[in-house]
């Protein structure tokens, strides 16, 4: 991806878009989440949750079952699949916790760009902007993104994307800070 500059690239159609930006300001900086309609990663992961409850629910239901009348042989295979039910539920529903979105932190004060995944505060990715040529404007799906580079690479990575309007002014204050 090459970085270049937003007043060449972009035409200031309005695009429509089902992705928004929620802009949160802190002592410190600004935090960054793209909000957007269901997608294909939510309906997996209510889909896991389901399949996972599922599960924990036939292995807790078969290991409650009456014993007396089924031979000793049968009886542990049905504990053996009754456990394999519950772990195999159980870590579907704890896999699943975690949405996979991630947001993006711009720290004004330190100079830091950070990526954190949302539910786990888990960093993904962290980046000190030592001068504006790390950031730029990039076109994506939603109509504009905002793409950084750190200086030990020339990939650039796309931060955040999402409306035109809200992103360019994202963009010129980043500019302003790291100037």
């Amino acid at each position: 991806m090459s970085i270049s500059s937003p007043a060449r690239d972009f035409s200031h159609d309005p695009v429509v878009v089902d992705v928004r930006l929620d802009e949160t300001e802190t002592e410190w900086g600004i935090i960054i989440k793209e909000r957007g309609a269901v997608n294909a990663r939510v309906l997996g992961q209510l889909a896991t949750v389901v399949v996972g409850v599922a599960l924990l629910c036939a292995g807790i239901l078969m290991a409650a079952m009456n014993r007396h009348d089924i031979p000793s042989a049968l009886w542990a295979v049905q504990m053996a699949v009754c456990a394999l039910f519950v772990v195999v539920g159980a870590l579907m529903i704890y896999g699943a916790r975690s949405t996979g979105q991630t947001q993006t932190e711009f720290d004004f004060r330190t100079k830091v760009l950070r990526r954190r995944q949302i539910g786990s505060g888990k960093i993904i990715r962290s980046m000190r902007l030592t001068n504006a040529d790390q950031i730029a404007m990039v076109r994506t799906e939603q109509g504009a993104g905002i793409a950084a580079r750190p200086t030990d690479t020339s990939l650039a990575e796309v931060l955040v994307s999402g409306p035109q309007g809200q992103v360019f002014a994202i963009y010129h204050r980043l500019i302003a800070v790291i100037g």
